[in-house]
């Protein structure tokens, strides 16, 4: 299986190799164990009850406007819209208005590049930033509290491995994506 992943994000493959009986079979299981697993995670372990009694703050904001700053923490740093666009998968017009929008709130600000002022990246605000803060605490809390009842030391770290290696391979597939679509490829 991870031969094949490997082959898959070198693209180091013919079609008749592709679509042989073993690949096919590969790559059904690989996505029927992501698929279960995100279901399982979703049912046992991230909490419920965050979205209606704890996260009212967070819960002022849209899905799309969640993955922008998702996108926005875990990279640590300002993006430029483009930038934000292409991880996301949308164009530039689609991210106008959200982004306007959550500038004019507060939740985001725009800061001009000290080499180039025609480039602005995005950044988060300190608002932003606690209400994230408290969300995740929150979630962490309640997830690790799950996470104690039923599983022992040695299991959380098993799967911690488990969702790294994850984590790693899908990576490498989110970087392939890019590379194959700046250079005007198909995905």
């Amino acid at each position: 299986m991870k031969e094949f992943i490997d082959m898959v994000l070198t693209r180091q493959f013919d079609e008749t190799e592709y679509v042989s009986e073993e690949n096919v079979n590969s790559i059904t299981s690989l996505c029927m164990y992501i698929n279960h697993a995100t279901m399982l995670l979703r049912k046992n372990v991230f909490p419920k009850e965050v979205t209606t009694a704890d996260a009212n703050d967070y819960l002022q904001f849209t899905k799309f406007e969640t993955q922008i700053f998702s996108l926005l923490k875990r990279k640590g740093c300002g993006l430029t819209p483009t930038e934000i666009a292409r991880s996301l998968n949308v164009s530039n017009q689609r991210l106008t208005y959200p982004i306007n929008k959550l500038v004019h709130k507060g939740f985001l600000k725009r800061v001009s590049s000290a080499d180039n002022k025609k480039v602005v990246y995005i950044m988060m605000t300190p608002m932003l930033v606690d209400i994230a803060q408290r969300f995740n605490d929150k979630m962490e809390g309640i997830t690790k509290s799950r996470l104690d009842s039923c599983l022992t030391d040695g299991e959380q770290e098993e799967l911690c491995e488990a969702l790294k290696t994850v984590t790693e391979i899908m990576s490498k597939v989110e970087k392939k994506r890019l590379e194959v679509k700046d250079t005007g490829g198909v995905w």
